[in-house]
């Protein structure tokens, strides 16, 4: 009887012994990459004070900040996802999902969507292919002429431009190749074609044109489209746009700029702060992209900074817990707040109090945002 009792408080010792490595483990931190080109866009810090007030409400939880230019994040999120090894929650721009959720690279958000107890799908945008979910903007961003007023003003211009003519003189007016001025600096780079999207197209809307007719991609029909490029190539002839127009990139764009060598500028909203953090000394500001004639609304480009969960994660509901924290109402009023951008769950606040940013609301308030490309890339399957 003694062998038999020993021999049961042997084995229950040797399962106790088993069991309590399975219970650390499942105590374990989870170590979340998250890849974006964020950081570098919004005011040093906030980022990772964003970060650091996640990880404190949810302690199981550890961000590892994955940060590279747009570009860079798209480049690595398509070989990420050709290999199995993307980061667990990804930075989504709208025009890449449709090209991702063919490679079956990203989560299906709906089931978490369901669940959610913060917000509803109604409250965000969800941008779909077919019937699935892939991805919700944190953010949205709409698209400006930034005018670098303080090389504007040597030349006696005080008023921004708002037709194609005024444009073509203020930008000659400045013109100085010599000292490598230019009026317009623009990038059409033939390595990013998302670049047609946002110099090209932009201005198309803004003219009330459109790439659509009859649920087909077209542009042969359309007239804004056609005298967009004629006034483009205008500009161009006239060695009114900066030189290596093909193969600059944003980046090189927005960093010429902001050293003064060029004097207007079409970009997002999020350049607002970099341009304060590269030259505090510029004066800038934004306007409407010039149309042909002023005539009624203008179509104003917007783009999303959205959020996807990778289909190879390992952590699928740690990864939704910090989707669903930069989404809930009040972190997601903050995160447009330091963005300078309006925020993707429509129970927020827009909150941002710099003086350029509340021109551009006021311009996409007395306007409508458009943006066909993302638009029927996700509706077209």
């Amino acid at each position: 009887m003694k062998k038999r009792i020993s021999t049961l408080l042997a084995m229950c010792i040797i399962c106790t012994a088993i069991s309590v490595p399975a219970a650390a483990e499942s105590s374990e931190k989870v170590t979340l990459e998250f890849a974006q080109w964020w950081e570098n866009e919004l005011p040093e810090g906030k980022m990772t004070e964003i970060i650091a007030n996640f990880e404190e409400q949810h302690p199981n939880i550890e961000i590892k900040l994955v940060t590279n230019p747009y570009s860079s994040t798209h480049d690595a999120l398509v070989a990420g996802a050709a290999t199995g090894v993307m980061s667990d929650v990804c930075g989504v721009d709208g025009t890449w999902v449709y090209d991702l959720s063919q490679m079956n690279a990203l989560l299906d958000l709906d089931t978490y969507l369901a669940d959610e107890e913060k917000f509803t799908s109604d409250d965000v945008s969800c941008v779909k292919v077919g019937d699935t979910t892939y991805m919700i903007p944190v953010v949205v961003y709409s698209y400006h002429m930034y005018a670098n007023m303080t090389l504007l003003k040597e030349h006696g211009i005080t008023e921004l431009p708002t037709t194609w003519d005024e444009f073509y003189a203020d930008c000659e007016a400045v013109n100085d190749p010599d000292n490598n001025i230019y009026g317009w600096i623009t990038a059409l780079s033939e390595a990013f074609p998302s670049s047609s999207q946002d110099q090209y197209m932009s201005w198309v809307w803004a003219n009330r044109g459109s790439m659509i007719e009859e649920g087909k991609a077209s542009f042969a029909s359309d007239n804004a489209a056609a005298s967009t490029a004629e006034f483009f190539k205008k500009c161009y002839d006239a060695g009114l746009v900066n030189p290596g127009i093909f193969s600059m990139t944003s980046s090189d764009m927005q960093d010429t700029f902001a050293n003064g060598y060029a004097a207007f500028m079409l970009t997002t909203c999020s350049t607002i702060n970099t341009l304060r953090a590269s030259n505090p000394e510029l004066e800038f500001t934004m306007g409407a992209i010039p149309v042909e004639k002023e005539d009624g609304k203008s179509g104003i480009m917007y783009a999303p900074w959205g959020l996807g969960i990778s289909a190879t994660t390992e952590h699928p509901e740690e990864a939704w817990e910090f989707v669903s924290y930069l989404l809930s109402p009040e972190v997601n009023t903050e995160f447009a707040g330091y963005a300078n951008a309006f925020p993707g769950n429509t129970k927020s606040e827009v909150v941002s109090e710099d003086e350029a940013f509340a021109n551009a609301y006021k311009m996409v308030q007395d306007n409508y945002l458009i943006n066909q490309m993302q638009d029927f890339r996700q509706q077209k399957n």
